[in-house]
Order: C-alpha cells, then structure tokens, then sequence
C-alpha cells in the first residue's frame, strides 16, 4: 500500500491509536491469539510511529492463531492471507484517521479518495469513487464511530479494497 501522506500524520494516528487504548475501543480481530492482544497493540504503534503498512503485517503473522471461532458459531481455518487483510484493514484506518486529523487542524474541509493499493478485480462501485473527495470531519467521525466493521462513507471499502485517503492533489 502506497499511503501518501503517512509520514505527515503519523503522530496524529499514534493520537488516534492511543485513544481508542485509552477508551478500550482497539479493533481487537478474532483470528488474533488471545495471549497476544498486548503484543499487536506494541506492533500497531511501532510501525505507525516508524514502519509502514508491509512490515506491520509482516510483524503480526505470527499473533494470529490457526483456527477462530466465526460469527456464525463454526470453527474456521485462519485464511493465509489474514495477516494482510487485518493488517492493511487496521493499519489504514488508523492512517486515515490520522490524516483527518491533520487535515481539520489546518483547516483542509476535503480529502480525496484514491487507489493505495494495486488489485486484480477492484470491487463494485470502488472505482467510481475514486477522485471523490470526502469531509474529513465526517470521515473521522464515521471512523472513530464504526470500529472494526464497515464505516457509513464505505473508506475504507472493507478488507483489501486498496482504497484510502489524500490530501487533494
């Protein structure tokens, strides 16, 4: 993933990780081991303060456990791929929320959607909404609102949906 801006709102997405530490509100996944809670929470903020979205999937790998109890009640296998959809799900959001922030601090009202990520079959409706330009006051709202599930504006478009935020070029 290609997060424009990260370098310019990390200290404002490590604000944002702290809060929701503070408030008991981290998106904690049910594919994590229950003994490594801690360890991924340290993870997320190291590589926010000075990593990037690869090595934080790389570093959460092996927190996740091999079978997980799904909403429907059955055990399921972890999928290979979970460390990437967790982490670049997690880890955007976070940047986004980060960007926000910035973003209404310097009193920017829009940010832009874009594709941060290649995909090989892009979603429905998600190219449509790239170059759209979101406010960033409701996007953090919607973010800080909808932990772990989809948000109201649909950014990010749900798991490996490479979509993301951006100041306006």
């Amino acid at each position: 993933m290609n997060l424009e801006n990260l370098d310019l709102v990390r200290k404002y997405s490590l604000e944002e990780i702290e809060n929701d530490i503070a408030n008991d509100k981290i998106y904690i996944s049910e594919r994590l081991r229950k003994d490594k809670k801690q360890d991924y929470i340290e993870l997320l903020k190291k590589q926010m303060e000075n990593g990037d979205v690869d090595g934080f999937c790389k570093s959460i790998r092996p927190l996740l456990a091999d079978k997980y109890l799904s909403k429907s009640g059955r055990i399921l296998s972890v999928p290979s791929d979970a460390h990437l959809t967790l982490g670049e799900g997690e880890f955007n959001r976070f940047y986004i929320r980060g960007l926000c922030v910035y973003a209404i601090k310097q009193n920017i009202d829009y940010l832009q959607i874009y594709r941060s990520k290649s995909v090989t079959v892009s979603r429905f409706g998600s190219d449509e909404k790239i170059g759209q330009l979101i406010s960033a006051k409701f996007a953090l709202s919607d973010l800080r609102n909808n932990v772990g599930v989809d948000t109201i504006l649909g950014i990010p478009s749900g798991p490996n949906s490479g979509l993301s935020l951006r100041l306006q070029k």
